[in-house]
């Protein structure tokens, strides 16, 4: 199935890591990683949500955010929510 909630990918590093999404297929997923560079590229969509210390988004492919990841529950894993993010120059407040 596409649905994001489906696939939650984990950072381990509590320091620093690198983290690449990439390809030619769409990805339906969430990546949870607060201190990890990330990489999102290739013609494939993105479908979910990326959380990363520093995210670049490069390719064709581009980033959608699934917003029923936002009342998501871990399963007592940390939970996270997203509080805003910045698209080019302009900054949308995402609270609820």
């Amino acid at each position: 199935m596409t649905i994001p909630s489906n696939l939650i990918l984990y950072g381990t590093n509590p320091t620093a890591q690198t983290i690449d999404v990439l390809g030619q297929t769409d990805f339906y997923g969430a990546v949870y990683a607060p201190t990890a560079e990330m990489n999102l590229s290739g013609q494939g969509g993105l479908f979910g949500s990326f959380i990363g210390n520093e995210v670049t988004i490069n390719g064709q492919g581009g980033v959608h955010y699934d917003s029923a990841l936002s009342t998501l529950t871990t399963g007592g894993a940390a939970a996270y929510e997203i509080t805003s993010f910045k698209d080019g120059q302009t900054p949308y407040g995402l609270s609820q």
